[in-house]
């Protein structure tokens, strides 16, 4: 049984988006009641628009022991990693649920793997890699952002990616701040 995640809401920084909406290596991890973990490929992200929810695609083939994990406890984790520059995030939260994929998902899929073939050309891997992939039929997986971290190789790696803000009714959101 899922129980409420006690950890207050995060938002996805703003300097962020462009790794966010980019090609990106993604991968969804999960853990049973043993705590024993799973991890399997995950395509294309999409931010809500008050950046505290994500929605991201998992192959139908790899998703039943997740599915078990996240309906036995909820919680998940979001790794992503773009190869051309070695920026990487995670994103820790609370599943929301997981929905059938629409036409309009395919077309959106379709264009992330255009880009993540490019991407995954511009470090040396053949395109036939990445079009062998399964990536359609996928679930929509819906995630609440509860923490995300730093991951690119550095003196920073493993920091929270703090997004300050000083935002009320009627007043812009702050600047986000984000080491590297």
């Amino acid at each position: 049984m899922v129980s409420p995640d006690p950890r207050p809401l995060a938002a996805l920084p703003p300097d962020l988006y462009e790794l966010l909406d980019g090609p990106s290596i993604m991968d969804v991890a999960t853990r049973n009641a043993a705590l024993e973990p799973m991890s399997t490929i995950a395509f294309g992200l999409q931010r809500a628009a008050d950046d505290r929810e994500i929605t991201l695609f998992l192959p139908v083939a790899l998703s039943p022991r997740i599915l078990a994990d996240l309906r036995d406890n909820g919680q998940m984790t979001v790794s992503l990693h773009r190869p051309s520059d070695h920026r990487a995030i995670q994103i820790k939260g609370t599943w929301l649920g997981e929905r059938r994929t629409t036409d309009d998902d395919r077309a959106f899929l379709s264009r992330y793997r255009d880009a993540m073939v490019q991407e995954m050309g511009r470090v040396g891997v053949p395109r036939t890699a990445w079009q062998r992939l399964a990536w359609w039929p996928t679930l929509a997986l819906r995630m609440e952002v509860r923490e995300v971290f730093v991951q690119t190789p550095g003196p920073s790696a493993g920091r929270r990616a703090e997004h300050t803000t000083d935002a009320s009714p009627g007043k812009p959101a702050g600047k986000a701040s984000v080491p590297t």
